[in-house]
């Protein structure tokens, strides 16, 4: 009886480890939603491609992170990070990254591995992070006489730059665009409210947890149509933001293009922020 017992305590074990299993990998899959998209490109000879190695991390093996440069006119304007948010690629972000140019950057663009062209592999929330670890020191780098480096996130890309800059004291400004608080958060307003969230989900993101303390000067950005990630969500973070801290609330525009409803506005408090002179 005793022998039966223990193979029946290790089948549950064994069960309940493959559930967990597969419910992680679900998870990633729903929350990262990786495209291979590729194709669309900035302008011929505004940009040269790079090739970041990144670290294993999460359960995910090492690997290349494709990114683009392109380069500000002047070596000592101020550069940023661009991470994009789910579902989306470098492909799918020209327009965003080429606006980003326009208004004075210069930008290093990077698609996680998983997306694009980068290594194919399913992401995790830390192999994210790890990717814009290994991609920021590509941006000192490339450019070490900027006036200042900033990581610019978007939507999921948000939650990746509030985590670099509370990691890195080297960045020394981030900017969110219609991001959330937490994936624990945005998940108890959808129909999976009745699950016990915060034991079960894996992939945290969890930007409300970082953003009290963070001292990085930091600006949020939200278009108050947003469908996607809805303004409460932008306004809750920013509440729980410590100081130093600015916000730009767009009245028109949706999640996807939220800086093109507002571009004046947009251009000139990024500016602003990134201490472009008028």
């Amino acid at each position: 009886m005793k022998r039966l017992r223990y193979i029946a305590l290790g089948v549950m074990v064994a069960l309940l480890a493959w559930g967990y299993v597969a419910f992680n990998h679900w998870q990633r899959e729903m929350i990262f939603m990786p495209s291979r998209a590729v194709g669309h490109t900035p302008p011929n000879g505004s940009f040269s491609d790079q090739w970041i190695d990144a670290p294993a991390a999460g359960g995910v093996e090492g690997g290349k992170v494709h990114a683009w440069w392109l380069p500000a006119a002047s070596p000592e304007a101020p550069a940023l990070l661009y991470l994009h948010g789910n579902a989306d690629t470098l492909s799918t972000n020209v327009a965003a990254i080429d606006r980003l140019r326009q208004a004075g950057f210069a930008v290093l663009a990077i698609d996680y591995r998983g997306f694009g062209a980068s290594a194919a592999l399913l992401p995790e929330e830390r192999s994210a992070y790890a990717d814009a670890r290994a991609a920021w020191q590509r941006l000192e780098q490339l450019a070490p006489r900027a006036v200042k480096r900033l990581a610019y996130g978007h939507s999921l890309g948000g939650a990746i730059a509030v985590e670099l800059a509370a990691t890195t004291p080297r960045v020394d400004g981030v900017v969110v665009e219609g991001s959330f608080t937490s994936v624990v958060d945005v998940a108890k307003s959808t129909e999976f409210d009745w699950m016990p969230l915060s034991l079960v989900v894996s992939q945290r993101f969890a930007s409300d947890e970082k953003v009290a303390a963070l001292k990085t000067p930091k600006l949020f950005i939200h278009c108050a149509r947003d469908e996607v990630i809805p303004l409460r969500f932008g306004d809750r973070l920013y509440e729980q933001a410590g100081e130093p801290k600015s916000r730009l609330v767009i009245p028109g525009g949706d999640h996807n293009d939220c800086p093109a409803a507002a571009a004046g506005e947009w251009r000139d408090t990024l500016r602003r922020f990134g201490g472009i002179s008028a």
